[in-house]
């Protein structure tokens, strides 16, 4: 229901669940969501951080204007192929993964790193305890293995350092997100 939705970014819902926290506000005030897909977005990206350009942040201004996000992976050096591989993953996020199970599947793609099922579990379970040690011993395996597979070292570094970095800090599985929201 889109009154729902405008009551939730217009602050008169007092109590939904983690966006009653002033960086759950912050977060409904930036997004203004639109579907619960668009929530749960909300309830993962506030918790990402980076050094950079926070993702919740990111994903407003690719929501707001997507050819921000191509031109991203234009300036990355990514060729045609490459984005659409990425699009497959991430359009309906607007070019942000923001999820364990995105960080497997876009591990596990064959034209990304090829990781195994085994392989993109233990790199989630490393993300998710923050195990910096964990976490380089993936990155080696990670580009290692897209090297192999003819994956080319522009679409390595976009994947590893846009899209994966910003979970190494805190992020959520879907059925954690769908659950809170």
């Amino acid at each position: 229901a889109p009154e729902m939705y405008d009551m939730l970014f217009q602050g008169h819902v007092l109590n939904a669940f983690q966006f009653e926290t002033a960086v759950g506000t912050q977060a409904l005030m930036k997004i203004n969501p639109r579907s619960f897909d668009e929530l749960c977005a909300g309830n993962s990206l506030m918790r990402l951080s980076t050094d950079g350009e926070q993702p919740l942040d990111k994903f407003v201004r690719f929501k707001k204007d997507i050819s921000l996000w191509y031109m991203e992976m234009y300036e990355a050096g990514l060729n045609e192929s490459e984005i659409k591989v990425l699009e497959n993953h991430l359009v309906d996020r607007y070019g942000i993964c923001d999820t364990q199970e995105g960080l497997m599947l876009l591990s596990m793609d064959s034209e990304i790193a090829g990781f195994s099922l085994t392989q993109a579990n233990k790199f989630r379970k490393a993300v998710a305890k923050q195990n910096q040690k964990l976490i380089e011993e993936q990155r080696v395996l990670f580009y290692d293995n897209g090297k192999k597979m003819g994956t080319r070292y522009e679409m390595l570094e976009y994947v590893w350092n846009k899209l994966l970095k910003p979970q190494f800090g805190y992020a959520f599985s879907l059925p954690h997100i769908a659950g809170y929201t």
